[in-house]
C-alpha cells in the first residue's frame, strides 16, 4: 500500500500501474515492428537517419496514446452520464434501483448481503436524484493525462533509439536497437508480475519471446 503521505510522479497521479506498464508494452511492439521491418527502407539511410525516424515513431505513437486516453476518458464519463439519465428519467423507483444493481460489480456483490446490496442501491439512487447533469466535455484532467500517457511511451520506448545514435553501422545499429527492445520486454513483463501474482521471470521471458516471435515473423516475410 502506498503511504499516505508519499507523493505521487506527475504520471502515477493520471495512470495505474498496470495501466502504465500496458501502455509501455504497446509502445514497445508497436516501435519493434517498426525497426523490424525497416530492413525494407535502410538502403543507404545512415544511422543518424534511423535516429530520426524512430524518434519521429515514438512520438507519433506517444501522440496517438494522449489521443486514446482523453477520448478513453470523455467515453467513460458519458457513460455514466447515460447511466444517471436513465437512472433520474426511470419510471419508477424501483426501475433506477435495479439499474443501479446491474451495475454493481459482480466480484463487490458476492462480498454482500442481501441487506448491504439494497443499501449500497438506495445511496446511490439518493446521490443520482440529487445530481444537477452537466454536460461531458473534455477537461483539465483529460489533457493532463493524455500527456502523461503520451510522455510515458515516448520516454520508454526512447532507449530503443540509442543504438541508432552509438553505433556507426545501419545493421548493427538496428540489430542492437532490436535487442534492446526484447530485453525491455522482459524488464516490463517482470514488472507485469508483481500486478497480477505471476512468476516474474516467466512473465518476462513469455512477453519477451513474443518480441523475438515478432521479430523472426517480419524477418520471414521480408521485414
Amino acid at each position: 500500500m502506498r503511504p499516505l503521505t508519499e507523493k505521487k510522479s506527475f504520471i502515477s497521479t493520471y495512470l495505474t500501474p498496470v495501466d502504465s506498464l500496458s501502455e509501455i508494452i504497446f509502445g514497445l511492439i508497436m516501435v519493434l515492428g517498426f525497426t523490424s521491418t525497416a530492413r525494407i527502407a535502410l538502403g543507404e539511410q545512415s544511422p543518424r537517419q534511423f535516429l530520426w525516424a524512430v524518434i519521429g515513431c515514438n512520438l507519433a505513437w506517444g501522440i496517438v496514446d494522449g489521443l486514446m486516453y482523453i477520448l478513453a476518458s470523455v467515453y467513460e464519463r458519458s457513460q455514466r452520464a447515460r447511466l444517471a439519465d436513465s437512472i433520474r428519467g426511470a419510471p419508477d423507483e424501483a426501475t433506477a434501483l435495479a439499474l443501479i444493481a446491474d451495475e454493481i460489480d459482480p466480484q463487490l456483490s458476492k462480498l454482500l448481503s442481501e441487506r448491504e446490496r439494497t443499501q449500497l442501491t438506495r445511496w446511490v439512487f439518493t446521490k443520482v436524484k440529487g445530481l444537477t447533469p452537466q454536460p461531458v466535455r473534455i477537461t483539465q484532467d483529460d489533457l493532463l493525462g493524455a500527456l502523461a500517457s503520451g510522455l510515458l511511451v515516448f520516454l520508454a520506448t526512447l532507449p530503443v533509439a540509442v543504438p541508432f545514435l552509438l553505433v556507426d553501422d545501419s545493421w548493427q545499429a538496428l540489430r542492437l536497437s532490436n535487442l534492446v527492445c526484447v530485453l525491455l520486454l522482459f524488464v516490463v513483463g517482470y514488472r507485469w508480475a508483481w500486478h497480477t501474482r505471476a512468476n516474474p521471470v516467466v512473465a518476462g521471458l513469455a512477453l519477451m519471446v513474443i518480441g523475438l516471435v515478432m521479430v523472426a515473423i517480419t524477418v520471414a516475410l521480408g521485414g
